[in-house]
């Protein structure tokens, strides 16, 4: 398995996980691995339309990012981001609550376009998601909010599987 040519096809919903259990078996020994193509030697996620042509609607995590974030499960299916408030309360230590923007400036690079330099994106910070994992009996729903980097790479994956990306959105 390797990355393949960029690609705008959105991903199909994954209805069980029979249906891309090889594929991303073999997406999470890419990643885990470590991939070194053009300027980057490692990554904390991939997609599914980065390694075909006919894509699903998942990503998978790297072992590393996998255990120190604590994610529920390593394949992340149907993902889905159900809310993105605009500010976020911040408390710091002994002050009160201010609101503050809820977003931030993120250097980011891509597998898909390997010898593009880190492009800066704005992300949100703290988003509430909604997507599926393996469970014993099927996938298994999970509802979460999430912020920081975990918010950060999921918002990046979701843009591969919805078909765009931080450089380009559309082919010309």
């Amino acid at each position: 398995m390797e990355i393949i040519k960029v690609h705008y096809t959105p991903g199909k919903e994954v209805k069980k996980y029979s249906e891309i259990e090889k594929d991303a078996k073999e997406m999470t020994e890419l990643i885990s691995g470590g991939i070194k193509r053009g300027e980057y030697n490692k990554g904390h996620a991939l997609a599914h339309g980065q390694v075909s042509d006919d894509p699903f609607a998942f990503f998978v995590l790297s072992d590393s990012f996998f255990e120190q974030y604590e994610w529920p499960g390593q394949v992340i299916i149907n993902p889905e981001i159900i809310k993105t408030p605009q500010f976020i309360n911040i408390a710091e230590k002994g002050k009160s609550e201010d609101k503050r923007k809820n977003t931030m400036v993120y250097k980011e690079g891509c597998f898909s376009f390997p010898h593009r330099k880190p492009k800066r994106v704005e992300r949100f910070f703290r988003i509430k998601v909604r997507y599926q994992i393996k469970g014993t009996l099927g996938l298994k729903s999970v509802k979460e909010w999430i912020e920081g980097i975990k918010a950060h790479v999921f918002q990046h994956e979701v843009q591969h599987i919805i078909g765009k990306n931080i450089y380009f959105e559309v082919l010309k």
